[in-house]
């Protein structure tokens, strides 16, 4: 019944008003931490298809990048896209359809997030890589892109220097972390998470409930 519901809102309540009153209600969720440590290069990567490369993004991407934040919202792409691209301590990397030069699959990753990951009481002190935020397109899917971006991302890692790489998934997500797991990933913990776009706040639940007002780079 709450699924035929939420079916209903979504064709009668356009985008951007679903986005604002999403936006203004904070959403609480359990995450799973995982790591997989002392990474090592891979060299037999898995195949896909010949019509798909594999780059890092950059500014001249911005425009084909709003389509993966439609189902947000258009001020979803402009809370997070513009600040990620400015900055030195995050980088996103895509496949590409060589047939039509589309963007099919991009995600995220950062250095230096120390202090996101100190909220769930993780262990920094050696260098790492933390992967966040894949997106692919639904008629690309099931071509082998998300197993080879993850050791395309594994291998930019071990070039930056890093020892460990680490990444969340929502507890809901059964497949994603079985699949992590039976990849070699050390699960470390399992801990809510609030989500609170209006202020930019994506943190640990009881860490935000001690500081609300601490601002996480």
């Amino acid at each position: 019944m709450k699924t035929g519901i939420k079916k209903i809102l979504r064709v009668i309540v356009p985008k951007s008003v679903r986005f604002v009153i999403g936006s203004n209600i904070p959403k609480i969720f359990q995450m799973t931490t995982l790591v997989l440590q002392n990474i090592k290069p891979i060299n037999n990567l898995v195949s896909i298809p010949d019509t798909y490369s594999f780059r890092e993004i950059s500014w001249n991407d911005k425009e084909k990048l709003k389509k993966f934040y439609d189902y947000t919202g258009a001020k979803a792409f402009d809370i997070k896209v513009p600040r990620r691209l400015n900055s030195s301590r995050c980088k996103g990397f895509a496949f590409i359809d060589r047939n039509s030069g589309d963007i099919v699959y991009m995600n995220w990753i950062h250095h230096q997030y120390e202090e996101y990951l100190n909220e769930f009481h993780i262990d920094v002190s050696e260098p790492f890589i933390f992967w966040d935020s894949a997106y692919c397109l639904p008629e690309h899917r099931h071509q082998g892109l998300h197993e080879r971006m993850e050791q395309e991302l594994i291998n930019y890692s071990v070039r930056q220097g890093a020892k460990n790489f680490f990444m969340q998934i929502d507890l809901s997500n059964k497949k994603g972390n079985k699949y992590a797991l039976s990849k070699g990933y050390k699960l470390l913990n399992t801990k809510c998470v609030i989500s609170w776009p209006t202020f930019r706040v994506y943190r640990n639940l009881l860490s935000f409930l001690k500081n609300p007002f601490k601002k996480i780079n």
